[in-house]
């Protein structure tokens, strides 16, 4: 079985076609909470990064930042995937076969690694050296805002 067989058998599934089937408002909803929980996960890269590039904030340590932002990076990352899921299970054959889709898919992955390693090591360090943080912040903001981007042009492609 194919990749493409099985997320046709995926989208022939009892739940995915009650999902398919709902009330437009239920997608719809579930976009707005995307987008909304998007928009919180860059406000506290945004914010962090700024931080790091020395921008806002300067007499803040990062690590103090990063935790302040904390639970909107984290809650906002929480949003996105859960109803990025959701979308997906929408109509998952025909995202897969969008051409957004795979970049989206890729630069998620490489912003979810390089999220995880650079707040761990912002936390942790009392300020990170101004190399790891200007490319640390550049890169950060560099991936999700690819994503969003990628994320936004599955809409027109």
């Amino acid at each position: 079985m194919t990749f493409i067989e099985f997320l046709g058998a995926l989208q022939g599934t009892w739940p995915v076609e009650q999902l398919r089937g709902a009330n437009h408002l239920v997608i719809e909803i579930t976009e707005v909470v995307h987008v909304l929980g998007l928009v919180g996960l860059l406000t506290a890269v945004l914010l962090l990064s700024l931080r790091l590039l020395g921008v806002v904030l300067p007499a803040l340590p990062s690590a103090t930042v990063a935790r302040a932002a904390s639970p909107l990076l984290w809650g906002g990352l929480a949003a996105a995937m859960v109803t990025g899921t959701l979308l997906f299970l929408s109509g998952p054959v025909r995202y897969y076969a969008n051409a957004a889709f795979g970049p989206k898919m890729v630069l998620l992955a490489l912003a979810l690694v390089a999220q995880a390693v650079l707040y761990r090591r912002v936390v942790r360090a009392p300020e990170p050296g101004p190399a790891v943080a200007r490319s640390g912040a550049a890169l950060l903001l560099a991936l999700w805002f690819g994503v969003g981007l990628c994320g936004r042009a599955i809409g027109y492609i």
